[in-house]
């Protein structure tokens, strides 16, 4: 006998749902962004906002998230689908094209606001990992938001848009080694004696191994393959 399904457990992916569906026609009929719409919904019954109050009172639990941990998966999943449409419309002749401004422009937006970010927060007190970290994450622009900006104000094609899309782009392809540099750092934090510099070099050089190993076999297995 199959298992009851329990409704609950679909909870956050309703909440989702509706809260597009609601959000979307409103705020376009009111001319205005729809990302300002998801931005301020989430606020709202998010586990900072309406979430915040589910204990005093519990009517509120079917109609707000209150666990970041269920909510973090769909996040997650966004950021994927993002970096998937990104690669279906972005490809390797268009990046050639793109090069100077994508690896030039990109490169030095996200290296000097990383390193001015950083220096602030170590004089505010974090220790050098912790400042660089936080550093990577503030100099990270939001993809989602801009390219919809500039979408709905027909500047995406303009000089100004193309440019704001290289840096895009850069950050982007630069998500998956910050990651790892993260994660080493966050390992050399707990073993005395390390050298965050070190482990951070060497996790990006691993990255970018990664990186060309995916591109030497996309180009050699697959493109073949799936002629």
């Amino acid at each position: 006998m199959a298992a009851a399904i329990d409704p609950s457990q679909f909870k956050e992916a309703f909440i989702i749902l509706a809260s597009a569906s609601v959000v979307i026609p409103v705020f376009l009929r009111l001319k205005l962004s729809p990302v300002v719409g998801f931005l301020a919904t989430g606020m709202l019954v998010g586990p900072a906002g309406l979430g915040t109050l589910v204990d005093q009172a519990p009517w509120l639990q079917p109609f707000v998230i209150d666990d970041r941990a269920t909510i973090a998966p769909f996040a997650e999943l966004g950021v994927v689908f993002l970096l998937f449409m990104i690669g279906l419309e972005l490809s390797f002749e268009r990046l050639r094209l793109m090069r100077s401004f994508v690896f030039g422009l990109g490169t030095l937006q996200l290296v000097l606001s990383t390193a001015a970010i950083a220096a602030i927060a170590i004089m505010v007190g974090l220790s050098g990992p912790a400042a660089l970290v936080v550093g990577m994450a503030l100099a990270m622009s939001r993809t989602a938001i801009i390219v919809q900006v500039l979408s709905e104000r027909k500047r995406l094609k303009s000089p100004a848009g193309r440019i704001s899309f290289s840096v895009l782009v850069l950050q982007d392809l630069a998500v998956v080694p910050i990651l790892f540099g993260v994660a080493v750092l966050g390992g050399t934090a707990a073993r005395e004696g390390a050298d965050p510099a070190l482990a951070f070099a060497g996790a990006l050089l691993q990255a970018g191994a990664a990186v060309v190993a995916l591109v030497l076999v996309g180009r050699l297995i697959l493109r073949p393959l799936f002629r």
